[in-house]
């Protein structure tokens, strides 16, 4: 395997987040996310299809293999993609008595199109004869890894957790946190595993009809760091929302950028997340696209701790509906993929 992304419905939610409004309402148009009749991003509008009734629709699958600039050689190195269903349909659909969804549906003429070029067969030869020589065909692509979470018995007041990520790597780039509250205490019909990334700040969003949630300053006493050995990011905890989001803003490339996300006043509370960046040098273009200056943790052996102290999630009808139960950790990742004529090394 050159990629194997772990909940893949949350990590393509979670990217969908991070585009800008008008990007995001463009993708009704493709029959998925919004509702291309009723562009209104302050709620949540599912796009109905009727009883009896089918829709076409066309989706992206973001991975880094195939949103790299490298042309694959196909001939040589077919691809296969692999996508496993999730455990539950509501999971990724929006059931219940709110909207009177169903989930009793069927995918068919499933079919993936991909834009190729066709080479000359000099071109096809001198591929073939450069791996028969022992010369591979190298690529350095940004891949993603992600583990999930549980949190058991945390306070609604000044909560504290730390969780150990297992997995290490070469280069890493930047580290993505997001949560779920206990999901049986949010009203069915809207929220799914997919598309709320929930914060402990409120629980009055968690409803049929969201509403911009009311900013409690009492919530907003955080404190949070990522440890690698005795290094921590940022060096000073995280201690705001306001700081999370400035942060998450670097990460994603939004900081100096005039046309935001579609997060919005939101991310108080159903879209939520958390980020650290974690390279030495940006990889953005004014940097000269510098590559492979992310964090080494193989050669230290160092294990990264996530820290939360003094997490306050009381709501203010009391019944805790935003106590974080589930936490999913992104990392993103530099990979050195090596296409040799005797198979495909993967070094991450």
């Amino acid at each position: 395997d050159v990629e194997d992304i772990l909940y893949y419905n949350r990590y393509v939610g979670m990217l969908q987040n991070f585009r800008s409004v008008n990007s995001s309402r463009s993708s009704g148009i493709a029959g998925v996310l919004t509702n291309a009749d009723a562009m209104d991003f302050d709620t949540i509008i599912s796009e109905p299809i009727a009883p009896g009734a089918t829709r076409t629709i066309v989706c992206e699958l973001p991975c880094g293999l195939l949103q790299s600039h490298y042309l694959l050689p196909l001939a040589q190195f077919p691809l296969e993609l692999v996508l496993e269903l999730v455990r539950s349909p509501t999971d990724v659909c929006m059931p219940g008595a709110a909207d009177a969804n169903s989930v009793d549906f069927k995918i068919e003429n499933a079919s993936i199109k991909a834009d190729t070029l066709t080479l000359d067969s000099a071109m096809d030869n001198t591929i073939s004869e450069a791996l028969l020589q022992g010369r591979p065909l190298s690529l350095s692509i940004s891949s993603w890894n992600n583990q999930y979470f549980q949190l058991t018995g945390l306070p609604a007041d000044r909560a504290s957790w730390s969780v150990v990520m297992s997995r290490s790597f070469s280069r890493l780039q930047s580290i993505f946190i997001n949560f779920l509250p206990d999901m049986t205490k949010v009203t069915a019909g809207i929220w799914t595993e997919s598309n709320l990334f929930s914060c402990w700040h409120g629980g009055s969003p968690f409803n049929a009809a969201p509403t911009i949630p009311v900013y409690n300053k009492r919530r907003d006493t955080f404190r949070f760091s990522l440890y690698a050995g005795a290094r921590a990011w940022p060096t000073v905890p995280m201690a705001s929302l306001g700081e999370a989001y400035y942060q998450l803003q670097k990460c994603i490339g939004q900081l100096q950028s005039e046309t935001g996300t579609k997060i919005g006043s939101n991310y108080r509370s159903t879209n939520f997340h958390m980020a650290v960046d974690l390279e030495k040098v940006s990889s953005t273009p004014a940097s000269g696209g510098m590559a492979f200056t992310g964090l080494n943790t193989k050669a230290s052996n160092d294990q990264l701790r996530f820290q939360f102290d003094d997490v306050t999630s009381l709501d203010t009808d009391d019944n805790n509906r935003c106590i974080p139960q589930r936490m999913y950790v992104f990392a993103h990742h530099s990979v050195l993929v090596e296409l040799r004529a005797e198979g495909v090394i993967v070094a991450t």
